[in-house]
């Protein structure tokens, strides 16, 4: 995290696994974190996060309806999230030890207190630069 020419967190995140997924139905998901320039968008504390299908598919679980409850998972984007657009955000995680690894479904995660400093110091409308 920069500010101007100083920098102010330099840590290790995980990024996309670059993995894809195939389900049965003919529908696929490729799991990459996006690359350019992006914006925070919105910012949320405690987020819930809510599954999409293909979350199902990978578990190989029937997938409910779209306004069930059953798709919402607290606790699993750490305390803080930051969304940059189109479902892809700067959260925590539930799994420190794969910090630095392309392990994520498309999201930055970071550890619990580089996010929170990243989530109290960034408000919305902070470029987000993604190379």
């Amino acid at each position: 995290m920069r500010d101007g020419p100083d920098t102010l967190l330099d840590t290790l995140c995980s990024t996309g696994s670059y993995a894809k997924l195939e389900a049965a139905n003919g529908l696929s998901w490729f799991f990459h974190t996006p690359r350019g320039q992006f914006k925070v968008l919105n910012k949320k504390k405690d987020p819930v996060w809510v599954a999409p299908d293909w979350d199902y598919w990978e578990r190989k679980e029937p997938i409910p309806s779209a306004r069930s409850s059953d798709r919402l998972r607290p606790n699993v984007m750490g305390d803080y999230a930051l969304g940059f657009g189109n479902g892809y955000y700067i959260h925590g995680t539930l799994y420190n030890r794969l910090i630095g690894q392309s392990v994520t479904h498309g999201c930055v995660r970071l550890d619990d207190a580089p996010l929170e400093q990243v989530y109290r110091t960034a408000p919305i409308g902070t470029p987000i630069f993604i190379y």
